[in-house]
């Protein structure tokens, strides 16, 4: 039976056949549901679907926009074309067109309540990551948080078992039925399953259907060696979301990157970097540097619509260039002793001696201390398309490193709603938990599962996908898997 469900990972849409499977797993130990260790809008307040409420979210919207764009016009003063690129920005804008695009439908008999009701979750989800993003709304109270983390550690692992007394062939019956994801359909049918008609379908026939075609966090593609063409795709849209990006190529923009800034968040040791094209990438080193990779890549082959490209730099292939000798400013980086220094006085504590690549004659000042592996020459300059600002500028080459690409045809948002705000009825975030459970990955919670608005080059405009997830894939046992994160039980039918 185990292997039935990893059988069904592997055919047809993936994520939803995981789900699907998921009604033959039975929680036999879970300790008290509970949502995870802090959800990134602690408390959001859902609004049901009304003529009302929909009117009352949109002077909510308007308000907290009319908040961004002051912000905004302080922040950019000297810039102010920057105002209508910012996120924020971009997204209260999208909310609000989607707001009036509801109203319009609301007028019309042709549509449902339910469609109608789906479309304002959607809208709402999205309002959820965007005050998750400005660090708006009530915070998880830290001893309630405290109190939640020592009952996943208490109640030890989640072990989910299946049993041999239920037929995968009968039917669930209706008490199962109310427990399952809303809007599933059938191939090929625009109307979805109701209630009634799964109630009298088996577990495998479950299985077998699909979510919304239209749902943001799926591609539509048959699972299978995707990556490839996700990144030509991508590439794609950069070059058309900026015409200073039309020479676009990751290969080349992964070759040379320059030291911006050390960066203190998460757990893994990171420093932000930006390549000859003036685009920011994350690169870090520890024990993420190939789970973020290899995860990455599988939830694009198996359908996600999106995932931050990530790539494995291997020994040498990736040129670290410092700053300059001209930059003297504080935290400017002008030698490989200084960086390791600085990594090691962070909060990561980190040796970055234990990744530099070894040669036989590191370059040294006159006091010793390791300047790089040598200078850059005008020969590199010209070589490496260099600016002539870094002529003289040490540079590194490590053993291994991770590069993750913040990429400029995306509008990032803050952590997406994995516990509330629509997720049960939604099998796509109910699936996305169940594999991430499957894999072992304990770092499953919404600040990494972020939503992002992509850039159509059809249509000019940035549009809704969900990322399933965004950073930090560690793996680990199962007893690791819940100390910071449980399964709610209305997630496993």
């Amino acid at each position: 039976m185990k292997r039935n469900v990893i059988d069904k990972l592997f055919r047809g849409s993936a994520f939803a056949a995981l789900l699907g499977s998921a009604a033959l797993l039975t929680p036999a130990i879970v300790s008290s549901p509970a949502h995870a260790a802090q959800d990134a809008v602690y408390q959001y307040q859902m609004l049901s679907f009304s003529a009302a409420n929909v009117a009352a979210f949109q002077t909510l919207i308007k308000t907290e926009q009319r908040e961004v764009i002051s912000e905004l016009e302080k922040k950019y003063a000297e810039k102010p074309d920057k105002i209508k690129k910012n996120a924020a920005y971009v997204g209260y804008s999208h909310i609000l067109s989607g707001i009036e695009d509801l109203q319009t439908r609301m007028n019309k008999a042709a549509s449902s309540e339910a469609e109608l009701a789906h479309r304002f979750v959607r809208l709402q989800r999205l309002h959820y990551t965007l005050l998750a993003d400005r660090s708006q709304g009530a915070i998880e109270p830290r001893l309630k948080r405290s109190l939640k983390m020592l009952k996943n550690i208490v109640g030890k692992s989640l072990v989910l078992n299946v049993p041999d007394v239920r037929d995968p062939q009968a039917p669930v019956g209706a008490r199962a039925a109310e427990l399952e994801s809303a809007r599933l359909f059938r191939a090929g049918d625009d109307k979805p399953v109701s209630t009634v008609e799964l109630s009298r379908m088996s577990a495998l026939e479950i299985s077998r259907l699909q979510p919304a075609a239209d749902h943001p966090a799926l591609s539509g593609k048959e699972p299978g060696n995707n990556y490839a063409a996700f990144l030509d795709e991508l590439t794609k849209l950069i070059k058309a979301c900026d015409p200073k990006l039309a020479r676009f190529n990751f290969q080349y923009a992964r070759r040379v990157v320059f030291y911006d800034e050390l960066k203190e968040d998460a757990t893994s040791p990171k420093i932000r970097v930006k390549d000859r094209f003036g685009i920011n990438w994350g690169l870090k080193w520890g024990d993420e540097v190939h789970t973020d990779v290899a995860m990455t890549r599988l939830s694009i082959d198996l359908g996600a619509s999106y995932s931050d490209p990530k790539f494995y730099s291997g020994p040498g292939e990736t040129i670290l260039v410092l700053d300059p000798p001209g930059k003297k400013k504080a935290g400017a980086v002008n030698s490989f002793a200084q960086l390791a220094t600085n990594l090691l006085n962070s909060k990561f504590e980190f040796h970055a001696g234990r990744y530099l690549l070894p040669v036989k004659n590191l370059l040294k000042d006159a006091n010793g201390q390791i300047l790089g592996h040598g200078l850059v020459d005008e020969a590199m300059l010209e070589r490496e398309s260099i600016d002539k600002k870094y002529l003289g500028a040490p540079y590194v080459l490590f053993k291994e490193c991770q590069l993750s690409f913040f990429n400029p045809a995306v509008k990032r948002f803050g952590g997406a709603a994995l516990s509330n705000v629509g997720a049960v009825q939604d099998r796509v975030t109910r699936s996305s938990i169940i594999f991430n459970t499957l894999i072992k990955n304990k770092d499953m919670k919404d600040d990494n599962s972020r939503v992002a608005l992509l850039f159509n080059d059809k249509t000019g405009e940035f549009e809704p996908h969900c990322r399933i997830s965004e950073r930090s894939w560690l793996l680990s046992g199962p007893h690791e898997t819940l100390r910071r994160n449980k399964l709610i039980r209305k997630f496993i039918c």
